[in-house]
């Protein structure tokens, strides 16, 4: 019997999700969000607050943003 090939690993990602607001605490919509990765200082992925200010940046690699 020969042996199963194996599957390709996968890096773990996450998902990084929030609320725009102002200083009155108003949602921002059309904000324009980026995120860094504070490690290497690099802008891995942005993003737009939808209407309501949310917005979401999925496949992002795990470390600390």
């Amino acid at each position: 019997m020969a042996p199963a090939p194996l599957a390709a690993q996968q890096s773990p990602t996450g998902t990084l999700s929030g609320t725009v607001l102002d200083a009155s605490g108003s949602a921002v919509q059309n904000a324009a969000v980026v995120v860094t990765d504070e490690s290497t200082g690099l802008k891995s992925k942005s993003a737009t607050s939808d209407l309501q200010g949310h917005f979401s940046v999925a496949g992002l690699p795990v470390g600390l943003y």
